[in-house]
């Protein structure tokens, strides 16, 4: 049925669709890893990180277009920014830093696929108050909807 309703040359909806199915790919793809901590945790000894990990995933997937540091997460699980980023690097092979940058990335292309938004507003969308920060996105907006098709 999706299919069919991205082939029709008339939809007035298309955009949206696609970005409504790269949303719910995004969050099966979080799904996923939440079921996978829950089965390593159930081998992990340390009770305190039992909510603390999939606490730092929540936190970050709802509030990675606002806070960018990890500082800022790590304060709201009252746990030290090191100590975050070590536990994530020891379950995920990434420290937080790097899952947030790879969050503002995904935020981003999510923003980039509506035709009416232009790098600046999505730089505004993901509150980044320096325009030269958003250079750090790997491909510009062209590039990336090049890319997509």
């Amino acid at each position: 049925m999706l299919r069919h309703t991205l082939q029709q040359k008339e939809n007035h909806f298309l955009v949206e669709m696609l970005e409504n199915t790269l949303r719910s790919l995004i969050l099966e793809v979080w799904n996923i890893i939440f079921r996978m901590y829950k089965q390593e945790n159930e081998l992990e000894h340390s009770f305190r990180w039992k909510d603390t990990l999939p606490r730092f995933l929540y936190l970050m997937h709802t509030n990675c277009r606002y806070h960018h540091t990890v500082k800022w997460y790590a304060d709201q699980l009252y746990v030290s920014p090191d100590a975050l980023s070590a536990k994530l690097k020891k379950l995920y092979g990434k420290t937080a830093n790097q899952l947030i940058s790879e969050s503002l990335i995904e935020e981003a292309k999510v923003c980039l696929l509506n035709p009416a938004n232009s790098v600046q507003d999505v730089a505004e969308k993901l509150c980044f108050s320096d325009q030269g920060y958003s250079v750090n996105v790997p491909k510009s907006k062209m590039a990336y909807k090049v890319d997509r098709v």
